[in-house]
């Protein structure tokens, strides 16, 4: 009869856990997870650009991002994560006509920390509720690389929205903001 209850015990844990979603929440714990696999599914060697977070009707996460483990091959392939599914979408060659290839792309190891991002998306929408904006919504959030290569430039731009205002907040690395845009 132990058996018998240990078994079903053991299926019910397998069905309930293989029924777990796997979609990212539009949460500090969305981006976590989004770290973590991130890491898992691409290599903690590898760097990024063009990375973009984009919120959908359900609230949540959906990515498109640029990826290569490899810098200097100048190859990169383009990846969008939607409805709990990574699909590789486009392959891309850069070009480059001078500096380092490295100044143009990032690395979650290194500069960006993609659980920021979830603090960020917090801060960003406590800043505008406090600020009597209740029917704002977060649409995306990007983490910036100008086309230039500067470093320093580098950061994250959170843009919020509602029916009649978006606000862009731009972010340094460290999480500072730099500046807020009415547009």
């Amino acid at each position: 009869m132990r058996v018998f209850f240990f078994s079903f015990f053991i299926l019910f844990s397998f069905l309930f856990l293989s029924c777990e979603d796997n979609t990212y929440e539009s949460s500090i714990e969305g981006f976590s997870k989004l770290e973590s696999d991130l890491l898992i599914k691409f290599g903690k060697d590898s760097y990024f650009t063009d990375f973009i977070v984009k919120i959908d009707e359900n609230e949540k996460l959906e990515v498109n991002l640029l990826v290569t483990d490899n810098p200097y091959s100048y190859k990169m392939s383009g990846w969008n994560y939607k409805n709990g599914e990574w699909n590789k979408i486009t392959e891309v060659i850069l070009e480059l006509g001078k500096g380092d290839i490295k100044n143009y792309l990032y690395s979650l190891q290194d500069e960006i920390n993609i659980l920021k991002m979830g603090f960020l998306v917090e801060e960003s929408l406590s800043y505008t509720f406090e600020n009597n904006s209740k029917d704002i919504e977060l649409n995306s959030i990007e983490i910036l690389s100008p086309n230039k290569g500067g470093v320093s430039k580098r950061g994250y731009v959170v843009l919020l929205s509602s029916k009649n205002t978006k606000i862009k907040h731009h972010y340094n690395l460290e999480g500072a903001l730099v500046k807020e845009e009415v547009l």
